[in-house]
């Protein structure tokens, strides 16, 4: 995804005749400041001074946007000559349709990173317009059927911005001002590195693959490079606790593209036998710029359960800007006697609009073989959602599932962790809010934790033949799994189908009834095998007295 800001209002220190000329051009929706584009077409108005959040209307565009598919790919080289302060971009611009494509294609020159306070919380810029070459108008180009053009612009860096944090972008936009493509490159091969997770292996002590006193460990850390250059360096690895003991590290041979994940560097390390139990540690890796901590639990004790009945119990909550976010502890409603956590106004029992809130269990670390559970019900209006996520410590917050809609029984869910497995996690419930025009009541969530799956005892014939789906990751971008379970003396088969967006049939499993839980999995393909474009899909399950309905995106 590529981001231009445009600053064009009238005192704006950053302000230029491109950028006043780009508002120009998309009058009459530009409608004040800020107007979003979305690939050109779409539009939202609001940013930082609005009352809440914009995620929500920002991801409703997003979804809108991606699975269309691009009739054009764009290629980008960039050399630079930092003493000159100059440089050359060159494009090329492929046709993968049959039919040729007409437009404007732009570059534009962006700085990132620009230490500047905004206002409403904002200390620095991002994605900000420099320059566009030559101008705002770009060049008009028709690029033939199965073809390519070739278009290459000079540009220099003014004193002022900081060249190892500008990029130049190119796109083409339409008649209709839809943006068909656009690509970015680094005017400078710099790479940007960050944490992103690590493997865990016991080297001496139970053998149960849990970190606990007395142990040896190694942890395998993975890095992600998130900047326009490769990386191949040596990184670092250092903990200032005196529970713990550095016995050596072995940097990775490794070399690094943009946007390439890997294992950078491996960590020994004793505890001592004395280390408090359970005891959240951290340690610091480091790139040579910038320094990322690595959370880490030693405990005897994996896994995490909190029945809501002693307090906050280690769990965080917070808004955007700190505390302000409505979840508390209630005994209004809850699954298990007496308490549960809400997130809406107790005594009015509907939630606000223009929330953002957060709920967070604290670190901790799941076993083998071990599944996430919680019970929740829920009122959440069509454009609010609430989100359930998984982070490693890195901030990388993957989600699980979404919600919204009316659920006004208690019901349970459940995610394996065998990919965290012997990892520092934490899970986040975070509730995003527009609107509430229906006043309904917001999201409660009791008696949480981590443990083996259980089969379901003694259930009624009256009750649904599916009792519970999962499908994860979501959003996904290769494997979709979808597990559910039916009843005990449920007798019919069901019947799963996958619908695109427009309501077309893609895909149908038939699954059987002879176990309770059931497990399948979906790589993106239709009937045929073959690979469906990216965007919002309808997981259908049909049994004989009920029918549910999952969303999943997947990405491409």
């Amino acid at each position: 995804m590529v981001v231009i800001s445009y600053h064009s209002r009238t005192g704006d220190p950053f302000r230029t005749q491109e950028a006043v000329d780009r508002q120009n051009y998309y009058e009459p929706e530009f409608q004040g400041y800020p107007t979003v584009f979305f690939d050109g077409i779409l539009k939202e108005q609001g940013g930082v001074g609005y009352p809440g959040t914009m995620y929500l209307f920002y991801r409703h565009r997003f979804d809108q946007r991606i699975g269309v598919s691009s009739p054009l790919e764009i290629t980008l080289d960039c050399t630079y000559d930092s003493v000159a302060n100059s440089g050359t971009v060159d494009a090329t611009v492929l046709n993968t349709t049959g039919s040729p494509v007409n437009g404007n294609l732009h570059f534009v020159l962006i700085e990132d990173d620009k230490s500047y306070f905004w206002g409403g919380g904002i200390p620095e810029l991002h994605f900000m317009m420099r320059d566009m070459l030559p101008d705002a108008s770009g060049e008009s180009v028709s690029v033939p059927a199965s073809d390519t053009i070739m278009r290459a612009r000079a540009f220099t860096v003014d004193g002022e911005w900081d060249e190892l944090h500008c990029r130049i972008v190119v796109f083409v936009q339409g008649s209709s001002k839809e943006i068909y493509q656009g690509a970015e490159v680094g005017i400078l091969d710099i790479p940007e590195m960050e944490y992103y997770g690590f493997t865990p292996f016991e080297t001496s002590g139970n053998g149960n693959g849990i970190a606990e006193p007395g142990e040896s460990m190694q942890l395998k850390v993975a890095a992600k490079n998130m900047g326009p250059g490769s990386y191949d360096g040596t990184p670092s690895v250092q903990c200032d606790d005196s529970y713990i003991t550095i016995t050596g590290t072995t940097p990775a041979s490794v070399s690094m593209e943009p946007g390439d994940v890997d294992s950078v560097v491996t960590v020994a390390f004793d505890i001592d036998a004395g280390c408090p139990d359970p005891h959240l540690t951290y340690f610091e890796i480091d790139f040579g710029s910038p320094v990322d901590s690595i959370p880490f639990v030693v405990t005897t004790t994996p896994g995490f359960a909190d029945s809501v009945e002693d307090g906050e119990n280690g769990w965080t909550h917070f808004g955007p800007s700190g505390p302000s976010d409505y979840w508390e502890i209630t005994e209004y409603k809850s699954h298990t006697p007496t308490h549960s956590w809400y997130s809406g106004v107790e005594g009015a029992w509907v939630y606000t609009a223009n929330n953002d809130a957060s709920l967070v269990t604290p670190y901790f670390v799941p076993p083998a073989d071990s599944h996430f559970y919680f019970h929740h019900q829920y009122g959440i209006e069509y454009w609010d959602v609430g989100h359930v996520d998984i982070d490693n410590g890195s901030g990388w917050w993957q989600t699980l599932e979404e919600f919204n809609g009316i659920q006004a029984t208690w019901v349970a869910e459940e995610y394996p962790l065998d990919d965290w497995v012997g990892q520092t996690i934490r899970i986040r419930f975070r509730f995003l809010t527009v609107t509430n025009y229906y006043n309904l009541e917001g999201w409660y969530i009791d008696d949480v934790a981590t443990g083996h799956p259980i089969g379901i005892q003694e259930i009624s014939d009256k009750q649904p033949h599916i009792v519970y789906v999962i499908a994860y990751p979501n959003p996904f971008s290769e494997v979709l799994t979808i597990t559910y379970e039916v009843t005990i003396n449920n007798t019919q088969p069901i019947t799963i189908s996958i619908y695109d967006a427009a309501g077309r049939r893609v895909k149908t499993f038939e699954e059987s009834t002879t176990a309770q839980s059931h497990q399948i999995v979906w790589t993106g393909v239709d009937d045929f095998g073959r690979e469906l474009p990216g965007g919002i899909y309808f997981i259908k399950f049909d049994g004989t007295e009920q029918s549910l309905i999952k969303k999943a995106i997947l990405l491409r």
